[in-house]
């Protein structure tokens, strides 16, 4: 589990995993839809001997996946095709299989996590800033994919150390907990690595808009004034109207 924060390099370290294990067969990366040409991009970039392929791209017939799933290629899936096409992907073993903002599979009641689950793979990678979002289970979710066993079953954890740590503060499980997922987690955090990061760079660019543009921005603009103005007349919370009118302006520059 590379559990870094965000920008010290876990997309590098991933596929410098996928370098090593290039020669063993194919690789699978699920991950977002928004960085699924990223992968592709940073692999061209740092290992030119690895054939990337988008899996929405390939137009190869499921039942020619092996065609394809060869040594030194890496196929890169989005979740949902995972869930979409998972009775043809559980049926190739890869080496390894590397799932990007794991949080995505946090939750072992839904149907990405079965399909995730499903995959075979000698062996499994995880990325992700935020192991834990909300409470504990998440984090039995995710070593069920990477080491199904190590934390034992659902209620196991639940008696272990779910109840233990969340509801009674208890230290001595909360100790033992990091121990045993400590040999399986690569973690450092912005502040420790602080001497090591290069110097930060920011580039202003400033965007003229175009006349289009010009009056939907307007519109939307006056449209926030009146709701602001209804909002004071109606006693409401003029604040909070200022604020979500705000945030429509700023998605609007956005899109």
């Amino acid at each position: 589990c590379l559990a870094d924060d965000m920008g010290l390099g876990k997309t590098v370290q991933s596929i410098a995993s996928l370098l090593e294990r290039a020669i063993l067969g194919p690789a699978l990366i699920v991950a977002p839809v928004s960085v699924g040409d990223n992968w592709q991009n940073e692999i061209i970039k740092f290992a030119p001997t690895l054939t990337p392929h988008l899996f929405r791209n390939l137009k190869t017939k499921e039942n020619d996946f092996a065609d394809w799933c060869q040594p030194f290629h890496i196929i890169i899936c989005s979740f949902g095709l995972m869930q979409q096409k998972k009775e043809s992907l559980c049926e190739i073993p890869f080496s390894p299989i590397i799932i990007d903002e794991a949080q995505a599979i946090k939750n072992f009641n839904t149907k990405r996590f079965e399909a995730a689950i499903k995959l075979k793979g000698d062996f499994k990678i995880l990325t992700t800033g935020t192991p834990i979002e909300n409470h504990l289970m998440e984090l039995w979710s995710l070593f069920f994919f990477i080491n199904p066993g190590l934390l034992g079953t659902k209620n196991q954890f639940m008696d272990k150390f779910f109840t233990p740590i969340h509801k009674n503060k208890d230290a001595n499980a909360q100790k033992y907990l990091k121990q045993i997922i400590q040999p399986f987690v690569l973690r450092r955090l912005k502040k420790n690595v602080l001497t090591e990061l290069p110097e930060k760079i920011e580039i202003n660019r400033y965007v003229e808009m175009s006349e289009e543009e010009v009056t939907f921005y307007e519109s939307i603009r006056q449209l926030g004034i009146e709701k602001i103005e209804t909002a004071t007349e109606n006693g409401g919370h003029q604040a909070l109207q200022v604020l979500a009118e705000i945030t429509k302006l700023r998605r609007a520059c956005c899109h």
